[in-house]
This record gives C-alpha cells, sequence and structure tokens, in this order.
C-alpha cells in the first residue's frame, strides 16, 4: 500500500492489516553520466520498495529523496546531507511511525555512504523503543539483510538459505524495472545481475513476513 494513495480511513485498523509494518525508500542526488537522472538511487529503491509491497502487508513510505555525497559535494547537482541531519530526520521519522503504531520499520537504502547513518538511526530507535525492530538493507549488496536492533554493533547478518522457502510468482522483468533501473544495471560497476536482484528481493519478502509473524 503506498502511503500518498491513501484515502480516509481508520488509521489502527490499517496498521493492524498490514501488520505493523512499513517500508522507508532512501536515495540521494547525485550526478550522474547523461543516460541517467540524478534520481537514479531514488527511482531504484522505489521500485524495490514497490515490489515489495506488492508482494506482503506492509505500508510503502514516500521515499527521502536526500542522502549523503560527501565526496562529490563541489559537482553541481549534488545534494549533500550531513551524517547527524540525516540522523535526526530519519529518527524523527521513526518515533513518529512508532507513535502511529507501526513496529517493524525497513529501509532500503540506495547508496554505501548511508549505510553507517542508517545503522545509527537504527539502533537509536532500538534504544528509544525497544519493541520497535528496524530492518536495513541496501542495492547492490541487498543479498544481507540484517535486524540492526538485534546486535550491539550492528553487525548481524542474515545467512540462511530462505530462497527456496518462498512461494508465489516470480516477479517479470518490468516488476521493478524501469529505464532508470535497467540504465543503473547496464552501467554500473557494482550492479548485480537482475536474477540477483530477484532473488534477494524473494529472500526478503521471506525474512520480513517471519519477522512479522513475530511481532510483539
Amino acid at each position: 500500500m503506498l502511503y500518498e494513495y491513501k484515502g480516509a480511513f481508520d488509521f489502527k485498523k490499517v496498521i493492524q492489516k498490514l501488520k505493523h509494518t512499513v517500508l522507508l525508500p532512501i536515495g540521494r542526488l547525485e550526478s550522474r553520466i547523461p543516460s541517467l537522472t540524478i534520481e537514479t538511487e531514488n527511482k531504484l529503491t522505489e521500485r524495490m520498495a514497490t515490489w515489495i509491497s506488492k508482494e506482503m502487508d506492509c505500508l510503502q513510505l514516500p521515499s527521502l529523496s536526500y542522502g549523503q555525497v560527501r565526496c562529490l559535494t563541489s559537482i553541481p547537482e549534488n545534494t549533500d546531507m550531513s551524517h547527524e541531519t540525516l540522523i535526526n530526520v530519519l529518527v524523527d521519522i521513526g518515533r513518529n511511525l512508532y507513535l502511529y503504531g507501526f513496529r517493524l520499520l525497513v529501509m532500503i537504502n540506495g547508496y554505501p555512504e548511508n549505510q553507517q547513518t542508517l545503522r545509527e538511526v537504527a539502533h537509536r530507535l532500538h534504544e528509544n523503543y525497544p519493541s520497535m525492530s528496524v530492518y536495513l538493507f541496501y542495492y547492490p549488496e541487498m543479498l544481507v539483510c540484517a535486524d540492526l536492533t538485534q546486535e550491539p554493533l550492528g553487525v548481524s547478518t542474515c545467512n540462511q538459505d530462505v530462497t527456496n522457502t518462498y512461494e508465489g510468482t516470480a516477479p517479470t522483468l518490468n516488476a521493478v524495472k524501469d529505464s532508470t533501473t535497467t540504465a543503473v544495471l547496464e552501467h554500473s560497476k557494482m550492479a548485480i545481475q537482475e536474477h540477483q536482484l530477484y532473488t534477494a528481493l524473494q529472500s526478503i519478502i521471506v525474512l520480513l513476513t517471519h519477522a512479522q509473524q513475530h511481532l510483539a
């Protein structure tokens, strides 16, 4: 369910139906080669979040389009948010989500520079709200999806082979790809293969569905 498309409803009942789970895509604005938009990471994480939200009960928030671009701040179009500012913004978002009734926050990160900040966000939220679980994964190294609230240093990883237990229709080629995503897959040296992306998304579905079943 997309947050921006919601109408008037009983929010508490909807949160219960969505199993207290919310997805937050996070990207950044970065200058790219002519064939790519500066919103590449934003569009990519939005696509992945959209596919996940169609496969399981959860609420998809609008993406946070600003992240850290510390090494490229001198290049036009790049828009950088400081480490502490990004932490404060995300902790405030998490606090509101917790007060609304959400207990499982899934952050989908599009760029590794954000990772350290997002780990800090996860720990701060869990310190303030122990019953809130925070999951974080990022493209392209998204085969590992860690529940960062369970380990004090944020190093917990999911090593289980859960892909074989996933039952459902495999996503079509257009399920998580548009022209921007295609360009990323073709041009980025860090890009993983399409079948790996689909396998990762399927694994994440299984992992999050399991987490939903164990919410306090």
